[in-house]
């Protein structure tokens, strides 16, 4: 019985690494796209302060 507790607490300490690892991934991605997306928007506010002049 002792040693089933042992292999269900690896299988969730494995599953709790993996998890924060796609986390990490998936946050790291957002980040990206935000970056994308600021410099997108700035190139847009140029282009709209070109026209009204």
């Amino acid at each position: 019985m002792g040693i089933l507790w042992v292999i269900m607490g690896f299988v969730l300490f494995l599953y709790l690494v993996f998890q924060v690892s796609y986390m990490e991934k998936l946050l790291k991605k957002q980040q990206a796209d935000v970056e994308e997306t600021k410099s997108l928007l700035k190139v847009l506010i140029k282009e709209q302060q070109r026209e009204k002049k």
